[in-house]
């Protein structure tokens, strides 16, 4: 389980860094991207398992690219397949329609699912 909520905390850790650079609380973030102000805690502090949607909406409500929330260090963490395929989703998430998405978000959670 710790192994698949790490990537939850990288990401959290990522957004709360991009926030407090940009100066913003936590209640402005999710009023922009219309999310509850609890959820957006929790997806902070590694809680959540937040959905690529949602994820957008955050990255929009910063004013930053998709792509700049996954930027944070896989390398101290994983080993080369898993730097590779970090490398390979991040691609393809900030090349896709909302739709195509959700459909890889779903995807990935049978994946995570089958390997817990």
């Amino acid at each position: 389980m710790k192994k698949k909520r790490a990537i939850c905390r990288l990401v959290g850790e990522r957004l709360r860094a991009i926030r407090k650079q940009k100066g913003l609380t936590q209640a402005e973030v999710a009023e922009k991207a219309n999310l509850n102000d609890k959820y957006y805690s929790e997806v902070e502090r590694g809680i959540r398992n937040i959905t690529l949607v949602n994820l957008q909406k955050i990255a929009r409500s910063l004013g930053v690219p998709l792509a700049d929330i996954f930027s944070f260090s896989v390398e101290r963490q994983s080993s080369p397949e898993a730097q590779e395929a970090a490398a390979l989703l991040m691609h393809l998430f900030s090349n896709t329609t909302d739709a195509q998405k959700r459909a890889l978000n779903n995807i990935l959670k049978e994946i995570a699912e089958l390997t817990a």
